[in-house]
């Protein structure tokens, strides 16, 4: 109940693990569930200690725990006024201001099954979209900084970042474009 992070990680916990809940435990998948869309504010952005206040990060993780359940009526509804809420956050340029919160709703989308590189997506075209926003990060030595401007790399921004390019690459053919150009992953 302190916050929607621990209910995120449980549930991501448990399914990467599939572990068997007992049956008396005080929590179940469902409960978890049933507690997470509580979180959820009525622009359907998920808050991290209450529906007062969303944020993307929250919000992509959120869709990233939920995805396995979207068969769920209540869960797909909540999946997609998230998405739509991911859709008004995002910046002109197909991110959401940092390396990490770019990075988890690409994640996020990923873990859907929606492809952010299609138009239809509608979060940036083929040519120009999350991806491409998130080499604006990287840095000489190959890492990736928490905002465009960072001369260097930090651990964080690079760990996030390639887990969601990972993640994509393994979705998809390996490829993305970069400026009309085919980049391998």
């Amino acid at each position: 109940s302190d916050g929607s992070n621990e209910l995120i990680y449980a549930l991501m916990a448990l399914d990467a693990a599939n572990a068997a809940i007992p049956a008396d435990a005080k929590w179940s998948r469902n409960t978890i569930i049933e507690a997470m869309l509580s979180f959820q504010n009525e622009n359907g952005g998920f808050g991290l200690t209450g529906k007062d206040n969303t944020s993307v990060d929250m919000t992509a993780m959120a869709l990233q725990a939920l995805a396995p359940y979207q068969e769920r009526t209540e869960v797909k509804e909540a999946i997609d006024r998230a998405v739509s809420c991911l859709k008004e956050e995002m910046r002109d340029d197909f991110g959401y201001g940092t390396a990490e919160s770019t990075a988890q709703v690409l994640l996020a989308l990923t873990c859907l099954g929606i492809d952010p590189t299609s138009t239809e997506a509608g979060f940036g075209t083929p040519d120009f979209n999350m991806l491409t926003n998130l080499m604006k990060y990287q840095k000489d030595d190959g890492g990736f900084s928490h905002n465009m401007n960072d001369g260097k790399s930090q651990e964080m921004s690079t760990v996030q970042v390639l887990q969601a390019l990972d993640a994509f690459r393994s979705k998809n053919t390996g490829y993305w474009a970069v400026n009309g150009e085919h980049v391998s992953i």
